[in-house]
Parts: C-alpha cells; structure tokens; sequence
C-alpha cells in the first residue's frame, strides 16, 4: 500500500513528502507521521471513504511511542471507515499506575497531532494521573454550570425586582383610580 510522510512542525503544519528519508531532511521538524491506507470503501451511492493507520518517526527515523512524563502514546488507531471515520483512538500508557487509558481523536492525525493528542498527554502530566484528568474535567464542567446558574439567578433576581416595580405602580394607578378608599 501506498505510504506518505509528514514532517510534523510543533504548530500541526505539516509538508507532506513521498519518503521518509525526504521528510527526515525538512528542517525544524519535531517528528515525522507515516500515514499508509488501511482500508478504503466505496459506498453503493459513490462515497469513497479512505481509512488510514499512522507510525510516528523521531528525527533519527526510528519508529517511536511518544512518551511525555510518566505517560507514553503506545496505539495510534486506524481511521473508521464510514460516517465517522476521521475518528481514531489513542491508547496511552500510564508507567507509574501501570495502567491504560483510551481517548478519540477527531481529525486527521497530521492535523491535529500537537494540539489534540501531544497536549492531551501533556495536560495528563501535569495533572499527574488519567483519575486526576477525569476528575479536573468534572470540576470544570461543574463550575461552568454553577457560573451558568449564577447567571441565571442574577437574571431572575433582575427580573423579579422588575416585576415588583411594575406591580407597585399597577397598585399606585389603581389607588389613583380607586375613589372608594
């Protein structure tokens, strides 16, 4: 099958090119993806859709597993083929728990390899453990939604006086117009 080579900058731009051993001499390069199809379909209305696997090479072109911390890329999965088939997932291997924890990635890997996987394994870093990760997670999700209430309880509470102010002149008009007090 045929097989294409990205050198992949720290920013995901990528140049593509037809070796490695081409890709290996673009300067500035931080890693360079081996992108070769693993399946390719065309559907009974025309829709081709083209699946791939990915092989990640260091500057010396040896195949590595990117390891950031206690944390290494130890799967990359092939593209679905279908609907969804730009969407793989990602094993990491957490060394200090000796665990593994599978994440997706939406995209085509030689877009987004810095900023959707390598910061994801950074971010588990810096947090320490993938527990940790899930665990900040929900706490974000929860202060957003506490922020999103509070919002809305400053909005009633904005309303309500309004509504009150609007009551008190309803009460004063009918005072007015009330000659039987």
């Amino acid at each position: 099958m045929e097989k294409e080579y990205f050198a992949v900058f720290r920013n995901d731009s990528t140049i593509r090119k037809n070796t490695l051993e081409e890709a290996l001499k673009v300067p500035y390069l931080e890693y360079v993806l081996e992108r070769q199809i693993a399946n390719d379909r065309t559907t009974e209305y025309g829709n081709r859709y083209t699946g791939y696997k990915y092989k990640i090479f260091n500057l010396n072109g040896e195949e590595i597993n990117i390891r950031i911390g206690d944390f290494e890329i130890i799967n990359i999965g092939d593209d679905g083929v279908g609907f969804n088939y730009r969407s793989r997932s990602i094993s990491v291997y957490d060394h200090k728990n000796k665990t593994v924890h599978e994440f997706s990635v939406d995209g085509f890997l030689e877009n987004c390899l810095f900023k959707n996987v390598i910061s994801f394994v950074e971010n588990l870093n810096s947090i320490g453990s993938y527990e940790g990760y899930l665990d900040k997670n929900k706490i974000d999700r929860l202060n957003k939604d506490l922020e999103s209430k509070n919002t809305r309880i400053i909005d009633l509470e904005s309303t309500i006086s309004e509504l009150k102010k609007e009551i008190e002149k309803l009460k004063e008009e009918l005072d007015k117009n009330n000659p039987c007090d």
